[in-house]
């Protein structure tokens, strides 16, 4: 594996842990009373919606690499549309 695949997904990794830390802590201080808990739900709840969008970050295709392999797929698909259908209707009735 290359050196920037293991930097992503070291990444998703950090990403995932820190969601599953921040959504503990919501949970936790959600039942608990008090100004000081209050505060920290607050903050749980903020660092939840930035892994969150970490998380939406990295496992989003790389805009390069998505373009050539359509492109690709489009090349090697023969294109076949109405016009393909009645050309070919009309050769099968010529050939009769």
């Amino acid at each position: 594996m290359g050196e920037r695949k293991q930097r992503l997904q070291a990444s998703r990794t950090a990403a995932k842990t820190g969601m599953a830390a921040s959504m503990a802590l919501l949970v936790y201080t959600g039942f608990k009373r008090g100004r000081r808990h209050m505060n920290l739900h607050t903050w749980a709840g903020m660092s939840l919606l930035g892994f969150t969008l970490l998380h939406v970050y990295l496992y989003q295709p790389q805009k390069g690499a998505a373009a050539r392999r359509h492109a690709k797929a489009r090349a090697a698909a023969p294109v076949e549309g109405p016009a393909d259908a009645v050309s070919g209707r009309e050769q099968q009735r010529k050939e009769k």
